[in-house]
């Protein structure tokens, strides 16, 4: 059955107002497939929104010809961090927002650009406290360092100039085992500085690819070479806090959960390369979450707060969560520009298939049957109203595209580029499973792995909510019938004790687990051996397939960029047959800001502008009269 319908952000009569109001979509079409237990789900045209809004229509935008003023606040919708370390401590070290201000503080060797001309790409690669660099050879990487950097002067330091065993230092530490960073560094050999003041040379045991990438991410900065994790602590001392040479000195930090600010440095180093003027041009940027702590919980869930705010112009900058919000900005803010980047690589939704061999599902046909039995549209339409792609866990943005002005893709693959085993073909996934030896009184079991404590509230950090893989095991028995029988399994308590004043408890799986023929099991795994789980991404190991490790390892030492295409495809080619992870759709990022604000184009990566502070040098603001 296929009905036309109108599409609005219209909030249901017995829900909390969201202050959007009922915006128009646009009329679609959607389909249940005849199915009378399927409801109808209103969805939209990604192809069609991503080129309505994409970032190149920003560079026109009214007064951005006037070039750069110095001056203005600007109020970001990001998050308040948690920490700001880079090599955080103890459960610091799990907190996704921990490190992503911290280049508004400190510098780095390079950084990525990203502004409205650069766009949404982020392949240009510029120097920081580096002026330049070169590779001699293809296991040496040197770099020059600016000889204009100056140490503030502080309570441990005086002011002095940076040199390179002050980054020599910092990078020593990140190679260190347990860090974050360890594994960007893995084969980074040693660490010379060439002489004391400006040359620094990284020495690898083999040619290393994603070396110059992996330094431009927001925790590779180089912090005072009095610093260190244990002695600084893992939070920002809002009485003491550490020194740094970045564009901004902080200002505030309310703490978990609250606001922060940063203020512009007057003697930073660094000049705009279009207009000579002193960066950053910004004179404070602030953001965090404002209210008390009875509300913050509102403010996340229910909207309300922050549209309250973003119409009264408290917010010059808004991360968008669904396209409704999208359309209520165009609606209701005539001097909004707005913005659909693309989605973020490897933040999609998974399960990763247990790995042993007393439970793995070790025939290819089975997994594949399980991808196809999804319906990854329907996921798209269900999860993200439309806006989102189908995911294969592989960052497409290091793969040639003729087509792009850049010579890489800009937007993930489509459906129909990642082959049969991501079609949602319910006919094909019943003979594959079939030919795999399961049959009507011998189903193949799934048990899927909530991540829940049974009658306890889902961790925050599960990969897949509850009612996602309801869906995903619905689509399963639907297309599968009896050849399958899917259960979702809770973890059980099975005894608590006191250690330390602290009450521990013993948490394992389901006990059902222990005799399943096959395990499907979620991207969070509790249990403490991480051997039994297919790692994703672009480790090693991927699935225990040889082929696939050495595709991996090539594309790690292959420098040359077409080369890295070349096996890139390859390994996406490979994964697609095996399917040892099953990856399903990653939504679009969808931004907001007022007409004066310039240069906060968001990146591929960045599903809120303050995901690359370094743009925020040259971001700039039109004073208001």
């Amino acid at each position: 059955m296929t009905r036309t319908v109108t599409v609005t952000g219209a909030d249901d009569e017995d829900s909390e107002p969201s202050g959007i109001g009922r915006v128009n979509l646009g009329t679609i079409e959607i389909s249940n497939d005849g199915n009378p237990d399927i409801p109808d789900i209103p969805v939209i045209d990604p192809l069609e929104w991503r080129e309505r809004y994409h970032w190149r229509h920003l560079r026109n935008a009214a007064g951005r010809g006037q070039g750069p003023v110095a001056g203005g606040d600007i109020v970001l919708s990001a998050p308040s961090p948690s920490v700001w370390s880079p090599i955080p401590q103890g459960i610091a070290a799990f907190t996704l927002d921990s490190v992503s201000l911290l280049p508004l503080l400190y510098s780095q060797l390079v950084v990525m650009a990203t502004d409205d001309e650069i766009g949404a790409h982020r392949n240009a690669i510029e120097g920081d406290l580096a002026q330049s660099w070169e590779t001699p050879d293809d296991t040496t990487l040197i770099f020059q360092l600016r000889p204009d950097v100056f140490w503030p002067e502080a309570p441990l330091m005086e002011r002095r100039r940076l040199v390179a065993s002050d980054v020599q230092a910092m990078h020593e530490m990140y190679r260190s085992a347990g860090t974050p960073q360890g594994q960007a560094y893995r084969s980074v050999a040693g660490i010379e500085t060439m002489d004391q003041a400006d040359t620094i040379q990284f020495n690898l045991s083999e040619p290393t690819s994603y070396l110059l990438n992996a330094m431009t991410s927001p925790d590779h900065v180089v912090m005072p070479p009095y610093w260190t994790p244990e002695s600084a602590g893992e939070f920002l001392d809002a009485s003491d806090p550490v020194p740094g040479t970045g564009p901004f000195d902080f200002r505030h930090w309310g703490g978990l959960g609250s606001t922060w600010s940063v203020t512009r440095k007057n003697d930073y180093f660094k000049q705009d390369p279009d207009t000579g003027m002193q960066l950053p041009h910004l004179r404070s940027i602030s953001g965090g979450i404002r209210q008390s702590s009875r509300v913050q919980s509102e403010f996340l869930t229910g909207r309300a707060l922050i549209w309250d705010e973003w119409k009264d112009e408290r917010f010059d900058a808004l991360n968008l969560i669904e396209p409704a919000e999208l359309a209520a900005v165009e609606a209701e803010f005539s001097d909004a520009l707005l913005q659909v980047a693309p989605p973020a690589p490897g933040l999609g939704k998974n399960i990763i298939f247990v790995r042993d061999a007393a439970r793995a599902i070790t025939d290819p046909r089975a997994r594949q049957a399980l991808s196809i039995a999804v319906d990854r549209r329907r996921l798209a339409a269900s999860w993200h109203t439309g806006l989102a792609e189908p995911d294969c866990g592989l960052n497409w943005t290091f793969v040639a595209d003729a087509d792009d002005p850049s010579g890489f893709r800009e937007w993930p693959w489509t459906e129909q580029e990642l082959g049969p085993n991501f079609a949602h073909d319910p006919a094909r996934a019943r003979e594959l499973l079939a030919a795999a030896g399961y049959a009507p009184g011998a189903p193949l079991f799934v048990g899927l792995d909530t991540g829940e404590v049974a009658g306890e509230p889902q961790p925050s950090d599960s990969s897949l909510a509850r009612p996602q893989l309801e869906e995903i095991a619905g689509m399963w028995r639907g297309a599968l019938g009896d050849l399958i029988e899917v259960r979702l399994l809770d973890l059980i308590v099975r005894g608590e004790a006191v250690e330390n004043g602290r009450t521990v408890r013993d948490i394992a799986r389901h006990e059902d687990v222990n005799a399943a023929p096959g395990i499907v099991i979620g991207s969070h795994p509790v249990d403490p051996e991480p051997s039994l789980y297919w790692p994703v991404g672009y480790t090693p190991g991927d699935g225990g397939d040889a082929e696939l490790d050495a595709l991996w390892e090539r594309q790690r030492r292959a420098l040359d960029p077409a080369r890295r295409s070349e096996l890139l495809e390859q390994i996406r080619a490979r994964r697609a047959g095996q399917m040892t992870v099953l990856h399903f759709v990653i939504p679009y990022g969808m931004h907001a800001r007022r007409g004066d604000v310039y240069d906060l184009c968001a990146s591929y990566f960045a599903h809120e502008p303050i995901r690359n502070p370094k743009q925020l040098e040259r971001a700039w603001k039109l004073l208001r009269n």
